[in-house]
């Protein structure tokens, strides 16, 4: 089982993409399969558990970043809690409308106080498939643009340990280990997988972004200041909108019309990012049939003797 394991760890791009191409990220750009799952054994698991044929992702989480005490990035007639609890409520509508089988979590739907941990369990406890994090940029008045980040692939050690606490809460069996080699690698092998994940998702929405005309300051990653990421056990990406700071980027961040450029844009990226699992998925279960039925002898009938 661990050189199965080791097989595929062989074949897990360890990458950092620019989105500066005009084309999208895909996993047949990086030559693997980023979006194949893994079962508890660290083999492949096209099963996503979806109530329709049309959807992957079961369950997404939104964060609106920031809330109640903590403003954020403070412009010149607004702060950033206010815009990122904005663009996250349309954001939810704008993927129920798309993908209505899916169920959307969100971290706050009203001004509240809510420190990082929070976010990270509301998340982990719902066990969602994704998760999405608004916020908005702040830096001199010039400053203009959207990044999207992810959590550092130089950090994947803190990103596996969540995952190994997540999965142990509500294990009461003493079977349960998750320190030993093979869970071990198993979640190592998992990381990586969300990591590839998390880079395809990020990438094409800054794509889509470019697309109408905003300036992208590229896919990222990043080890500080986006501690949510790290301790949300799935693929997860962090968008910063554009720059509060910045008077004209604060006044579109702030109308209706920026703040449902805005949803629309990362919620077609989720679509195509949904499609891709499908895709994977589809293609996982014809392999696992051919492969059965190779190994399936079929036997003629023994002509019978009157």
């Amino acid at each position: 089982m661990l050189q199965k394991i080791l097989k595929y760890l062989a074949i897990i791009p360890i990458v950092f993409l620019s989105c500066s191409s005009s084309r999208g990220h895909s996993p047949e750009d990086s030559g693997a399969n980023v979006f194949a799952d893994f079962n508890k054994n660290g083999e492949e698991d096209g099963d996503f558990g979806s109530s329709s044929s049309s959807v992957a992702l079961k369950t997404i989480v939104i964060d609106a970043g920031h809330g109640g005490v903590d403003g954020g990035a403070q412009g010149k007639y607004s702060n950033e809690k206010e815009v990122t609890l904005a663009v996250a409520l349309k954001l939810r509508k704008e993927l129920q409308a798309r993908l209505p089988y899916t169920k959307i979590v969100m971290t706050r739907t009203t001004d509240i106080t809510q420190n990082v941990k929070r976010k990270a369990d509301i998340a982990n406890q719902a066990k969602g498939d994704l998760f999405i994090s608004i916020h908005c940029n702040s830096a001199s008045s010039q400053a203009s643009g959207t990044e999207t980040y992810i959590w550092g692939i130089s950090k994947n050690d803190d990103k596996t340990l969540a995952m190994r606490e997540n999965e142990s809460l509500g294990k009461e069996s003493a079977n349960f280990k998750p320190n030993d080699p093979q869970k071990k690698m198993y979640y190592s092998l998992k990381t990586r997988r969300y990591f590839s994940r998390s880079l395809s998702l990020a990438v094409n929405i800054e794509k889509e972004f470019t697309q109408i005309g905003r300036t992208s300051r590229e896919a990222r990653q990043r080890t500080k200041g986006i501690w949510v990421l790290q301790a949300t056990a799935m693929p997860s990406v962090l968008v910063e909108t554009g720059f509060i700071s910045n008077p004209k980027e604060e006044k579109y961040l702030n109308s209706t019309y920026g703040q449902n450029q805005i949803a629309i844009c990362i919620a077609k990226a989720v679509v195509d990012y949904n499609k891709a699992l499908m895709k994977s998925t589809q293609e996982t279960g014809s392999q696992k049939a051919k492969s059965s039925s190779k190994k399936t002898k079929i036997r003629k009938p023994k002509a019978v003797m009157k």
